[in-house]
C-alpha cells in the first residue's frame, strides 16, 4: 500500500507562520505603521526588527526568541504578546470549562435519550438540533445566543450581559 500522506505537525506550523508573515505583500514598515511613515522611520523599524538581514538568519533569531519565549510584541497593543495571553488565559479557562460543563450537562442525557428511544420524534429531534448546532456559523450562533440571553430573557435569572465582564469579586450594579 501507498505511504500515508505526510500530516502537519505543531512543530510544522512553526515555520509556515514564519514564512507566510516574511512572504506578505508590501512593506512591512508601511503595514504596521502605516502609509504616512516616514523613511526615516522605515529605516529605524527595518533596522530594530532586522528585517535587512537575511530571511534565514531572521529565522534563526526568530526561533531563538521562541526558545526563550519571546513571542514579540502585539502590533495593536504595543505590549509583549505573552503577557497579553497570560493576562487572559483564566477567562480562556473559565469559557472552555463553562462551555464543556454545559456540553456534558445537555448532550449526554439528549444522546442517551436519542439512543433509548431510537428512531422516534425524540431522537430526530436530537439529531437535527446537534446537525443545527454544527452547521451554524460560529458567529450567527453567537449574535443569536447573544440575543436570546441578554434582549430575550432581560430579566430573568438566566439573563446574561451582551458584552463586558465583572471581574472576581466585583458586584455588578444595574
Amino acid at each position: 500500500p501507498p505511504p500515508p500522506p505526510p500530516t502537519l505537525t505543531q512543530h510544522d506550523a512553526l515555520p509556515i507562520s514564519f514564512i507566510l508573515a516574511r512572504s506578505s505583500p508590501g512593506d512591512p514598515c508601511k503595514a504596521i505603521l502605516g502609509e504616512k511613515a516616514s523613511a526615516e522611520t522605515c529605516e529605524r523599524f527595518t533596522k530594530e526588527h532586522g528585517l535587512y538581514k537575511p530571511i534565514p538568519v531572521q529565522f534563526g533569531i526568530y526561533l531563538q526568541n521562541l526558545a526563550k519565549g519571546d513571542l514579540g510584541d502585539s502590533i495593536r497593543f504595543g505590549r509583549p504578546v505573552l503577557l497579553i495571553m497570560i493576562e487572559r488565559l483564566p477567562t480562556t479557562i473559565e469559557l472552555g470549562m463553562a462551555a464543556m460543563t454545559i456540553a456534558v450537562l445537555v448532550g449526554v442525557p439528549l444522546g442517551i435519550i436519542a439512543a433509548v428511544k431510537r428512531n422516534s420524534v425524540a431522537d430526530v429531534g436530537v439529531m437535527i438540533g446537534a446537525n443545527l448546532g454544527v452547521s451554524l456559523p460560529v458567529f450567527f450562533l453567537g449574535l443569536m445566543l447573544i440575543y436570546i440571553f441578554a434582549v430575550l430573557l432581560k430579566d430573568t435569572p438566566f439573563a446574561l450581559p451582551p458584552s463586558g465582564r465583572i471581574p472576581a469579586g466585583m458586584v455588578a450594579t444595574p
